[in-house]
């Protein structure tokens, strides 16, 4: 079984197996079930048998975490060793043997023979050429055989000496869950197998036999560092447009137009493929965004958004000021954002803090500084930023994880942009506070290096297990 990568990677795993007699005694497959499903293409054996998760199960293996130690050395024992029987050499004679079987040798042999027989026994053929002829024959022969005989036994030589490098070469393996290299003799039935593919493979070999799955693995091309200071070069040009814009009193070129355009040149100088860029556009995304802004704009229309603003007014008139309304704007984004993504969060809530702000007499700067801060505060739900989905499904995490330890965070969060909203007019009292924090964490990372170790591993101990009973950090 194999995984495929490098290039546009793929996953394939491929059904093989030792014909070499072994009974598979602790397996309730054998070799000879393996021989005959991969001699034969056995497509339906296969299926028969779970597929290749079910396969794998059968080898006590997985396609994910691949073979564990104890794995490893009940296949090897069972299966036996991924070697061919070695075939001793042959010696120089025995090729010469071999080489002197050739119907033209055994001619010439023959020929040989006749003419020195002639030329001993016949005194007319004695007198006219003498034994030269026969012994001119026999001469030819015996370098021919030993001319054939030492290039079969240079030939041997060379490819027993090839065959001892490429044996030595090593492969990648998935053991344990994790990724090593062994030696490609060390590998046994079982073992998940990493292969270097190529960009074409899955076009050519999606429909091949010789894999019983063969699928694409997303994001694992190798990165093109060749290109790295290029499309770094060609993204910060882009960005610069748009600052540049803001100190002319004329537009300078429109951000979706610079985008266009950065992307193209991407593409044309091959820091990605025109393959790589369509996989990057996640159209649910921007179907989700689009139907954000259109909710936002019919809410603008209808007067839902005027409702809205002053039901919200309503709830923070006892708190009146500029900071009450921003943080609470703040909360309500910062919640919304949880289940959309922060553009449709902000798209929606735009409307309802502009007429929030109107009627309470509070600039649109802060109104977009609270919903800024809000729709990209998605701490409690694994399913409001696709980063948080990542790390969902990678860590096997669960969702009342994210809740428990995102509240605690978007408290955090919630202080600290309420303070920036409430020192927004002494600006420097959030310098001097931010520059007092930073220096207490060095400072305290300072100090606390200097705690004893025991102390130190103690007190360590202590706060991670608390932590992990508060946040349920453990993923059992």
């Amino acid at each position: 079984m194999g995984q495929a990568k490098g290039g546009k990677d793929v996953e394939a795993v491929h059904v093989h197996g030792h014909h070499n007699g072994h009974q598979a005694k602790a397996y309730d497959i054998t070799a000879d079930d393996l021989y005959h499903m991969n001699a034969e293409k056995d497509m339906d054996g296969l299926r028969a048998k779970g597929g290749v998760e079910g396969l794998a199960g059968l080898l006590h293996s997985s396609t994910h975490d691949g073979l564990t130690e104890e794995g490893v050395a009940a296949s090897s024992h069972t299966f036996g060793p991924n070697r061919y029987k070695e075939v001793p050499p042959k010696n120089f004679f025995k090729l010469a043997y071999e080489t002197a079987q050739d119907p033209i040798i055994i001619l010439l042999i023959v020929a040989a023979a006749v003419s020195t027989t002639l030329g001993a026994a016949i005194p007319e053929e004695r007198e006219k050429n003498g034994w030269v002829e026969g012994v001119a024959i026999w001469i030819a022969v015996i370098i021919v055989i030993c001319v054939g005989a030492g290039n079969d036994w240079q030939k041997d030589r060379q490819f027993r000496k090839l065959n001892a490098q490429r044996e030595a070469i090593q492969v990648k393996v998935v053991r344990g869950g994790a990724q090593v290299l062994v030696n490609n003799t060390d590998v046994v039935v079982g073992d998940v197998l990493l292969l270097d593919t190529g960009a074409h493979f899955l076009t050519h070999h999606a429909e091949s036999k010789a894999f019983a799955l063969v699928s694409e693995v997303a994001n694992s091309a190798p990165l093109k560092t060749s290109r790295m200071w290029l499309a770094l070069g060609l993204g910060v040009a882009m960005v610069s447009t748009q600052i540049l814009e803001s100190f002319l009193d004329r537009p300078l070129i429109n951000l979706w137009t610079a985008a266009i355009l950065t992307g193209s040149l991407m593409m044309a100088t091959g820091c990605m493929s025109g393959a790589q860029a369509r996989g990057c556009m996640d159209w649910t995304v921007f179907i989700c965004i689009g139907a954000a802004f259109g909710v936002g704009r019919a809410m603008e229309l209808t007067g839902m958004a005027d409702k809205l603003g002053s039901a919200f007014v309503g709830i923070v008139k006892s708190v009146s000021g500029r900071t009450a309304i921003c943080s609470a704007l703040y909360i309500a984004t910062a919640l919304l954002t949880e289940i959309l993504s922060n553009n449709a969060a902000a798209a929606l809530m735009y409307p309802v803090g502009a007429a929030a702000g109107d009627a309470l007499g509070i600039s649109p700067p802060w109104i977009s500084f609270a919903i800024m801060f809000g729709s990209s505060s998605a701490f409690m739900s694994p399913f409001g930023y696709q980063c948080n989905l990542m790390v969902y499904a990678a860590g096997n995490y669960k969702t009342m994880q994210f809740v428990k330890f995102g509240c605690l965070m978007q408290v955090w969060m919630w202080i600290g942009v309420t303070l920036i909203f409430y020192f927004a007019d002494t600006w420097y009292v959030m310098w001097i506070i931010s520059g007092v924090l930073v220096a207490a964490t060095l400072g305290g990372a300072w100090a606390w290096g200097r705690v004893p170790t025991p102390v130190r591993t103690r007190v360590e101990t202590g706060l991670a297990r608390a932590l992990g009973a508060l946040c349920f950090w453990r993923r059992g």
